[in-house]
């Protein structure tokens, strides 16, 4: 099993297979090699994971010629920052390594960057600050190198400003950033769950329409801190139901990382090191 966080999120996944690669052939593990003109080690990818999410319950299988003492040290100063190796079990058989079809996903949405972007913004006087942007020569992009601390208010005010409106286009009502600092996990798992709950599509990235069907909002401690349960297969990502629920400037703050992969095994969801370590 291993972690990637920080700013390893932003490896695509075809990038992190071949730093695996690399670890691997340095590891001095026995490895099993592809055939052809530019073998590889063996090795078989979990489910991936979309550029910009964490995951701390990842994993990966590879092909060993014999048994080894395969552990997270191993790889200890050959991966790096993000990129760490938590554990290791085996050996298995190909028949023991094939995984159910059915499995969930669990997510952590982590809203304290949206709560620190609009902590300074102020909704006093929306058109009054708007103006006052435009005689300063700021939008609500962003600030330039000499933009002062006033400036930034400002920015911020005009920001806060359209993402309500846009809020308000969607059907949501929120008055403030006071407002939805008060509690934003309370305030987005709610909108999650009445999403899922009315059974309305939710579309993808690519504009299909996915059925919320098994999708859930779990209670999670913490006011900045929303989980979701998600099955794996043909339903909306978590950043898409974060699309529906809120303006695409706030989605996009959220930090989001997958903590489980579970698939099932008889009547129950395991974790796949554990599938290994109970012989499942």
């Amino acid at each position: 099993s291993y972690e990637k966080t920080g700013r390893a999120r932003f490896l695509s996944h075809r990038e992190l297979i071949n730093i695996l690669h690399r670890a691997l052939r340095r590891s001095g593990l026995p490895l099993v090699f592809t055939e052809g003109f530019h073998p590889i080690p063996r090795l078989s990818m979990g489910p991936s994971l979309a550029v910009g999410l964490e995951g701390t319950g990842e994993f990966f299988d590879v092909d060993l010629e014999r048994p080894a003492d395969v552990t997270a040290r191993s790889f200890d100063g050959l991966l790096p920052a993000g990129i760490r190796i938590t554990g290791a079990a085996g050996p298995f058989g190909k028949k023991e390594g094939k995984l159910s079809d059915d499995a969930v996903y669990r997510y952590d949405i982590d809203l304290l960057p949206v709560a620190l972007a609009l902590g300074g913004a102020a909704d006093n006087d929306p058109q009054g600050v708007e103006s006052g942007c435009a005689r300063t020569g700021l939008d609500g992009a962003g600030v330039g190198d000499g933009g002062k601390t006033d400036d930034k208010q400002r920015v911020l005010s005009v920001k806060w400003s359209r993402l309500g409106r846009a809020l308000e286009s969607m059907g949501g009502t929120l008055s403030s950033p006071e407002e939805f600092l008060e509690d934003p996990a309370g305030w987005l798992g709610g909108r999650i769950d009445n999403i899922v709950r009315s059974g309305i599509p939710v579309p993808d990235r690519k504009g299909n329409a996915r059925s919320c069907e098994g999708c859930e909002v779990v209670p999670a401690a913490g006011r900045h801190r929303v989980v979701l349960v998600l099955p794996a297969f043909g339903r909306p990502g978590p950043r898409d139901l974060l699309l529906a629920a809120m303006p695409g400037p706030f989605a996009e703050l959220a930090r989001i990382r997958r903590t489980e992969i579970r698939y099932r095994s008889g009547d129950e969801y395991i974790q796949p090191m554990d599938m290994v370590k109970q012989g499942l």
